[in-house]
């Protein structure tokens, strides 16, 4: 259940698009690749990667049963990388089978998101 919007399909290394019958990602980040940026991160973003094209959610109850750490922040749902060190932000489209990434951020990043987010002023 990999999908996104403006970007390039580098940004995050060997994130993809999956099988037609499974998840597929799209990446929403212009940025230099994760991987040059966040060397660490790699590997565990490669384990996401091809743990989402290998499964169908049909809900975050199902997210949750193999990522229980993945939260909910409306529209957002928030996945941990390499424990707690990394946050990955998508919008995930359960019904069509895609997951947007719309940023892959720091913890620190992540705070200062959360902070924006709930004072609404994040798109």
């Amino acid at each position: 259940m990999l999908g996104g919007n403006a970007g390039t399909l580098a940004s995050l290394g060997e994130i993809g698009l999956a099988t037609q019958d499974h998840m597929a990602a799209r990446l929403g980040m212009a940025s230099r690749p994760v991987s040059a940026q966040y060397p660490d991160a790699a590997e565990p973003l490669r384990s996401w990667r091809k743990l989402m094209e290998r499964q169908d959610f049909r809900d975050l109850i199902a997210m949750r049963a193999v990522w229980p750490t993945a939260d909910f922040v409306d529209p957002y749902t928030i996945f941990n990388i390499k424990g707690n060190h990394y946050r990955l932000l998508t919008i995930v489209h359960y019904r069509y089978k895609r997951v947007y990434i719309k940023a892959f951020l720091t913890h620190a990043a992540y705070d200062r998101w959360t902070t924006a987010h709930r004072q609404g002023q994040t798109s």
